[in-house]
């Protein structure tokens, strides 16, 4: 091995000396490193070296071109080495290949080399950090050798293309520049490139670092705004401004860290920014330099030139247009020129907003025609306005006043101009100044006068029209001058007889003219001449008046004098619309001759409307009512006569009002305070008027009610009774209202005439004005309970009346037939409201009742609270909300209004539906009031309450006609009354055998002798009542109607009639001893189960003049038991001393049943007889039987004899005759004949028989 060394070694040697003449570092790297022995060109060249060299004859030429290629060769192999040795480097630092930087001759690079190449051999990693930090900063190196190739090699480029220098901008990046560099390189190598091609190179590639730089800056500015006041980036000089190409270089080199540099950045953008902003200002003003500088006196600065789309888009086309100013040279002009224009367009409408507060014709000067920009103090008023506007601290009225400063001097200017204007004017048309008339506020003048200052721009040229419009302006002002002393014509009417004052020749007439110039005068001072003017004024319309008659007495002279035989002077022609519209088409044709057959015409239909009219003085005419009442009135005027203006107004106002109405003296208005009392609910009153229009030549058509609620129609003519003064005789209207007066006609008429209206009931006036029943409150304490109508001295019942006007109740009052304050006796009053002065208190004298008078007359009231008592205070004025304005009201404290009324009737106008059955008093069931046994006779209805809370109703009875009518017409009727009942005992089987054993009174009720009697009643829950209808006396005969009016409560109303019993019951006398402890047996006996009706009548009477007033008294004390066939009490009563008693009960199996009768030992009568009856069902078979020989008294009795069961059958009438006793015939139609016997209990013939009577027939 070491002897192999050493071989090498030496072979090392020799060819060291045998290479001395090749380079000994060829690329820096020394020959030993250089693998030359295992390669084989440069073995083979080598080899042949040395034996050409071996060769003596070899040449040295030879020797020379081997020696080369060694030397090349080796050069080739440290190049491979070098390449990769490098393979660490930045293949092309810069954009520059390696190979084209001089890494080998750089002294510093080579020792960064040599020094890697040492720690390599050393045996250094690549990871190791020294070697890798030798590595980097042979990189660094490459790359700053890179530049500074690149800088030799392009300094012929712009070292700032577009502002931006070469180190920022990527040539060596983009593949089109190296391509062209590549070019040009190649071209420079190329001796045979001429100096115009290199130089062509260059230029192209200097244009492309230009659109690199430009690319690039448009990347950077990305973040500006596009268009900068409406100017596009690209178009501003933004690329070598000296202040932003340092902003934009310190932004790239911010850019280098982002994240740490982000606030920087943001603050060097916003910097940017703004410069960028005062480029494009000074880019604008240079670019607007041709613009007036101040058009319409506005600086540039202030008008939204940027804004305007229209400016905006012109500019536009001015920069396209000037990127060839000499082709496009007039373009330009004409463009600037619009451009220009649209400025000053924009000006005026700056100013316009600018001074939208001013008037925007001062005087009728459009603010356009005024020099308000060549006004010095105009212009230093806005200049204030403007600074005042920008301070923050200048308040409105501070601006405000300026304002009005400006105001007034653009006034002043508009004087002036007006003056200069209206110079040729004459200074006083008919006499009258011009200042004094209103030019400027004339239409047609200021038309006139803007015309005037168009044709006055160009005077030469319109020379003839400006004359003429001259004259016509001087004839406007003279026509305004006329007008004013017509237009000042207030204090005349707007028609005099019928004649618009237009068509009147007023200023043809030369009295009249001389009055009204002389008042004009006046004018000038009207607090000094106000008395002359009042006195010339009424001498003017004097003068005007009989202008207008003579005007139409001469127009009219076509008409008939005697339309339809009517004086033409009582025909209203001049309140007439349709006459007076012909009559002024009249006046308009006649001033054109060619119209004279149209007048013609029209005068033959003018003369048909006042025949027309003619008719409607006399109109449709009730002849037949008429001639019954025409002497109740001096005068009857038809009502449009009366009052005119109310033809054209509704036939009754949508609102209607108490004040509508009044009485006239005398308290001749009947029908006043009913109409006033409806006036608080207009509805009621509508529906009373079926003529909702003034009809013509027709009547007018009401609608009243029944005493059943039917709807009743009624037709009337418009003539009103009035007395010699023509005012209406009966009712009036301060309002001049017509439907009160048509209503008391129509009224009077359906109660019969005017002289039927004072004999009208308030109930009945009430009823037929609203068809709902009516209820009595009388305010006496007897008669109120009676009523039960509340306590009415108590605050709580008027609380309640209260409520009652609230839900829509109509109330009035009577007043006394002696009244001591001031209150009209005997007269109705509508009852307004009631007001408590002090709430929640239960003080009758804190309530007041508020009325509506209807009468004017004395006596005036002169009670409390009247208009002079010191005690109608402010505060309790208030508390009543008391309207001075309203004198018709007045005020009663309760104590005085109940000493001052009598009574009080309520019309329950939400009263629901009601019930109704009809029913008559004639022989058979006019039985009386209650005093009389014969009131069971009356017809009774049963009246259910099927809720389990008691309900309060209204029950009504309606008499159909009157009892008779006395000799001056006045209807009476029967004294009636409603009388409400219920059994004493809840279970008893329904009855018409009203008795004080069976029955007892719930509310007696107050009888009346009204058309209509009602009455409110409580009925119990859950029960079933008797409501009885009655007279004061027997043997009054009647039809009438029946009705209740529950509300919402279940209850009805049926007809008991006889309740389904026989109408012949059994009967038979019995005469009773008194102080007897035996009672006086009957029996009789049933065949089913039913209800029994017992009735038991004491028949003696000792004083038969006692029954006059009422027989419901007997003379003894009388008890009934009945017993059943087991001797166990079915029903009783204890003794009482009613003439009539009955027992109602029902029985569960037919059999036998007693009666026993006992009369008290109080009883000074030697006997006692009674009639027993007995009533049954229809389909129940009863009869008398023998009482059983062996039967003992009933306190004794253990149990009844039992008929046998072989007993024949009680429906076999023969055998059962046959059973009990031949000689004594029990009969349902008569008599029975006397029970005979000697069996305990029995009676001698008379006295203990049973006296035969005959039967009474029933009620229907």
């Amino acid at each position: 091995d070491n002897m192999n060394d050493r071989a090498r070694k030496l072979a090392r040697e020799e060819f060291a000396k045998m290479r001395g003449f090749m380079d000994q570092e060829p690329e820096g790297i020394p020959l030993e490193e250089i693998d030359l022995d295992n390669d084989p060109e440069f073995k083979n060249a080598e080899v042949a070296r040395y034996r050409l060299l071996k060769d003596p004859n070899h040449r040295p030429e030879e020797v020379a071109r081997l020696e080369e290629a060694m030397n090349d060769r080796a050069h080739e192999l440290a190049k491979i080495l070098l390449a990769n040795d490098r393979a660490f480097l930045d293949p092309e630092p810069e954009g520059v290949p390696l190979s084209e930087l001089p890494l080998d001759t750089d002294k510093e690079f080579k020792e960064l080399a040599m020094q890697r190449r040492k720690l390599k051999q050393s045996g250094k990693k690549g990871r190791d950090p020294e070697l890798k930090e030798l590595e980097s900063k042979m990189n660094d190196r490459a790359h700053e050798l890179a530049k500074e190739y690149l800088r030799n090699n392009r300094s012929y480029l712009d070292p700032e293309p577009e502002g931006v220098p070469l180190d920022d901008i990527a040539l060596s990046r983009d593949p089109i520049f190296r391509e062209m560099e590549q070019e040009l390189i190649k071209a420079m190598k190329d001796p045979r490139a001429s100096k115009d091609k290199l130089n062509h190179l260059k230029d192209d590639l200097n244009d492309r670092a230009h659109e690199l730089a430009k690319e690039l800056l448009k990347k950077e500015r990305a973040f500006l705004r596009p268009l900068p006041l409406g100017v596009p980036l690209g178009d501003l000089p933004l690329n070598y401004d000296p202040i932003l190409n340092p902003l934009e270089r310190k932004r790239r080199a911010l850019k280098s860290d982002p994240r740490g540099n982000a606030d920087a950045i943001r603050t060097c953008e916003d910097d940017i920014q703004d410069r960028v902003n005062e480029i494009v200002k000074e880019y604008l003003d240079k670019e607007r330099s041709f613009l007036d500088s101040e058009p319409e006196g506005v600086p540039l600065s202030e008008l939204p030139l940027d804004a305007d789309r229209l400016f905006h888009d012109m500019e536009c086309d001015l920069r396209a247009l000037k990127k060839l100013p000499a082709k496009n040279k007039k373009e330009i002009e004409e463009l600037q020129d619009q451009m220009n224009n649209r400025a000053h367009e924009l000006a005026k409408e700056h100013l316009q907003k600018r001074r939208a507060f001013l008037n925007p014709e001062p005087l009728g000067v459009p603010l356009s025609e005024l020099p308000l920009n060549d006004d010095e103090k105009f212009r230093q008023l806005e200049e204030r306005r403007l600074e005042m506007k920008k301070n923050p601290k200048t308040t409105a009225a501070e601006l405000e006043e300026i304002e009005d400063e400006m105001n007034d001097r653009v006034k002043e200017l508009a004087e002036e101009q007006l003056r200069r204007e209206r110079a040729f004017l004459d200074p006083e048309p008919e006499g009258i100044p011009l200042s004094e008339l209103p030019l400027s506020k004339d239409k047609h003048f200021r038309e006139m006068e803007k015309k005037l200052r168009g044709l006055r721009k160009d005077p030469r040229k319109n020379a003839e029209e400006i004359k003429d419009l001259e004259y016509d302006m001087n004839d406007r002002a003279h026509e305004l001058a006329r007008r004013q002393l017509t237009d000042d014509r207030s204090y005349l009417p707007i028609e005099l007889c019928g004649v618009p004052l237009t068509d009147l020749p007023l200023d043809d007439d030369e009295k009249f003219r001389e009055l009204e110039l002389e008042r004009h005068n006046l004018k000038k001072d009207p607090k000094r001449n106000a008395d002359a003017i009042r006195d010339i004024e009424d001498k003017l319309n004097d003068r005007a008046f009989e202008i207008a008659a003579d005007y139409l007495r001469k127009e009219r002279e076509y008409l008939d004098s005697q339309p339809e035989g009517i004086s033409i002077d009582r025909v209203p022609l001049d309140m007439d619309r349709e006459f007076r519209e012909m009559e002024q088409e009249r006046r308009r044709l006649k001033k054109d001759p060619n119209n004279k057959k149209a007048v013609l015409d029209l005068e033959e239909r003018l003369n048909q409307r006042a025949r027309e009219l003619a008719l409607n003085i006399l109109g449709w005419q009730d002849v037949e009512f008429h001639e019954a009442n025409k002497d109740v009135a001096e005068e009857w005027p038809r009502i449009c006569e009366l009052y005119p203006e109310g033809i054209r107004e509704d036939v009754v106002p949508e609102i209607t009002q108490p004040s509508d109405v009044c009485s006239a003296p005398g308290c001749a208005g009947c029908l006043a305070p009913f109409i006033a009392a409806l006036g608080r609910h207009p509805p009621l009153i509508h529906r009373l008027f079926v003529s909702k229009v003034h009809p013509i030549n027709e009547p007018y058509s009401f609608t009243f009610f029944d005493p059943n609620s039917s709807p009743v129609r009624v037709d009337i003519d418009d003539r009103i009774p009035c007395d010699s003064n023509m005012e209406p005789k009966f009712t009036r209207v301060p309002h001049r209202s017509w439907y009160p007066l048509l209503l008391e006609k129509a009224y009077a008429k359906f109660v019969g005439g005017y002289s039927k209206l004072d004999q009208c009931t308030p109930h009945e006036t009430l009823r037929d004005l609203t068809g709902r029943p009516v209820l009595h409150i009388p305010f006496d304490e007897r008669l109120a309970e009676a009523a039960n109508t509340g306590d009415y001295k108590s605050a709580a019942f008027w609380r309640g009346v209260t409520k009652n006007l609230e839900q829509g109740d109509v109330i009035t009052c009577m007043s006394n037939v002696e009244c001591v304050d001031g209150i009209h006796p005997q007269c109705s009053y509508a009852l307004l409201g009631v007001i408590n002065t002090l709430m929640e208190s239960n003080d009758p004298d804190d309530v007041v009742i508020k009325l509506h008078n209807c009468y004017f007359d004395k006596p005036l009231y002169s009670g409390p609270l009247n208009q002079h008592d010191p005690n109608w205070t402010a505060d309790l004025k208030r508390v009543c909300n008391f309207d001075p304005e309203e004198d018709e009201v007045l005020y009663l404290p309760l104590p005085t209004f109940l000493r001052n009324f009598s009574s009080m009737q309520r019309c329950h106008i939400n009263c629901s539906d009601r019930f109704s059955s009809p029913g008559e008093w004639n022989e058979y069931t006019s039985g009386g009031n209650p005093k009389f046994t014969t009131f069971r006779n009356n017809p009774i209805y049963v009246v259910e309450n099927k809720t389990t809370r008691p309900v309060t109703i209204l029950a009504e009875l309606r008499h159909h006609t009157p009892a008779f009518t006395d000799p001056d017409g006045l209807n009476h009727y029967h004294q009636t009354g409603l009388v409400l009942m219920q059994a004493v005992q809840a279970k008893m089987p329904l009855s018409p055998l009203i008795t004080s054993t069976t029955h007892k009174f719930l509310q007696k009720g107050m009888m009346l002798d009204a058309r209509e009697v009602c009455s409110q009643m409580e009925l119990p829950p859950s029960s079933t009542c008797y409501l009885i209808p009655y007279t004061m006396k027997r043997g009054c005969y009647g039809k009438f109607f029946v009705s209740i009016y529950p509300g919402m409560a279940k209850v009805t109303l049926t007809p008991l009639r006889n309740a389904g019993l026989r109408r012949e019951p059994l009967t038979t006398q019995v005469n009773l001893t008194p102080g007897s402890s035996e009672a006086t047996r009957v029996d009789f006996l049933l065949n089913d189960p039913c209800d029994v009706h017992v009735l038991v009548r004491q028949m003696k009477v000792s004083d038969s003049s006692s029954l006059k007033k009422g027989d419901v008294v007997g003379e003894d004390d009388v008890s009934v038991s009945v017993y059943n066939e087991y001797g166990i009490k079915v029903s009783s009563s204890e003794f009482t001393n009613a003439r009539e008693q009955a027992l109602v009960f029902r029985v569960t199996q037919g059999g036998r049943y007693s009666v026993a009768l006992l009369c008290s030992s109080k009883s000074k009568s030697a006997d006692c007889p009674c009639l027993l009856s007995i009533y049954t069902p229809k389909d129940t078979t009863a009869d008398f039987v023998p009482v059983p020989p062996d039967a003992k008294p009933f306190d004794q009795q253990v149990r009844f004899p039992v008929i046998p069961r072989s007993a024949p059958n009680v429906n076999r009438t023969a055998s059962r005759e046959r059973t009990y006793s031949r000689d004594r015939m029990v009969r349902r139609s008569d008599s029975l004949p006397p029970i005979q016997g000697a069996g305990r209990g029995q009676r001698a013939s008379v006295n203990g028989g049973l006296a035969p009577r005959r039967p009474s027939r029933g009620r229907n």
